[in-house]
């Protein structure tokens, strides 16, 4: 059997829905449902759609000999301190994308998911990452949140750090990191690209239409029920899913976007505040620009 051999792994927020809708229908790339199963990221609690290697590899079931690319793409591989060395110990030859962003405007963008989702309840920026030290101690977490791990802002966004340990596992060749300006700029040309990095033919695709755009709930504890459910409600989820598979992914699917609206307005970062994140993030924003030979000085700016 072909195994997955190809990773999407992060950064959440940071473009990966739409690269994975894109590629998804590409006659040679097989991307499973769900986007995310996250099964190699074991060290966090609460996002793996799968537990066992038969029911991981079962996602894949509907691939076929054309296609040669054979990926998933979970946004919380790359913060994981365990998925990078689990993907490389299943398959040493697999190619990684990563993709990046702004780290402050990822934060401000998390942090409107992570209210959407019920893993955050603090809807002021500053209070939620004023909160990191005390919820390290395991205090102020959210009913909802799975792990508080989510809520270390900080270290999620140290992108220098994580992308340095990708380096240390994977080969050079075998990984491709794309900046979410460049994606959302040049979508054409970054896509090409991708294909390119996969040893793909174009397939000749011009449209690329804006995908997973900030929302809100409706009825805010609808989302928590669906999104992440107390355990008693995660037994009925998880029986579901044996007896109907994919289509209760489906069914959750419609409900969450029926109870879903767009967001018209971004969140305004306190400008002191917004100077406080810059220094804090500076150190490791400069060690990405030198492992990725790439000038972030915009970040900081």
């Amino acid at each position: 059997m072909l195994k997955p051999n190809f990773f999407i792994i992060g950064a959440p927020k940071s473009g990966t829905t739409a690269l994975y809708q894109y590629l998804s229908s590409h006659p040679n790339i097989y991307m499973c449902t769900p986007k995310e199963p996250h099964y190699f990221s074991n060290d966090l609690n609460g996002v793996a759609f799968v537990k066992t290697l038969d029911e991981y590899q079962n996602l894949f079931k509907g691939k076929n000999k054309n296609h040669k690319i054979i990926g998933e793409a979970s946004v919380w591989y790359l913060y994981s301190e365990n998925a990078l060395a689990n993907i490389y110990n299943y398959n040493k030859e697999a190619k990684i994308i990563v993709m990046l962003r702004n780290p402050i405007d990822l934060f401000s963008s998390l942090h409107r998911n992570f209210l959407f989702s019920g893993y955050e309840d603090k809807e002021d920026l500053k209070e939620a990452w004023d909160s990191q030290a005390n919820r390290r101690l395991g205090n102020d977490i959210p009913q909802h949140c799975p792990d508080p791990k989510f809520l270390q802002y900080e270290r999620v966004l140290n992108f220098g750090d994580q992308v340095e340990k990708l380096c240390l596992i994977f080969p050079q060749n075998q990984i491709k990191f794309i900046l979410f300006d460049d994606f959302t700029a040049h979508t054409l040309n970054t896509y090409q690209s991708i294909l390119s990095f996969l040893n793909l033919q174009y397939d000749n695709r011009t449209n690329f239409p804006i995908i997973n755009r900030s929302k809100e709930s409706r009825i805010k504890i609808l989302n928590r029920y669906l999104l992440s459910p107390p355990k008693n409600v995660k037994k009925i989820w998880g029986l579901s899913k044996k007896i109907f598979g994919n289509n209760i992914i489906k069914l959750a699917n419609k409900l969450i976007l029926i109870n879903s609206k767009k967001i018209t307005h971004k969140d305004k970062i306190n400008l002191d505040f917004k100077k406080e994140l810059k220094k804090q993030i500076k150190p490791n924003v400069d060690k990405l620009s030198d492992i990725i030979n790439r000038d972030l000085s915009q970040w900081l700016e």
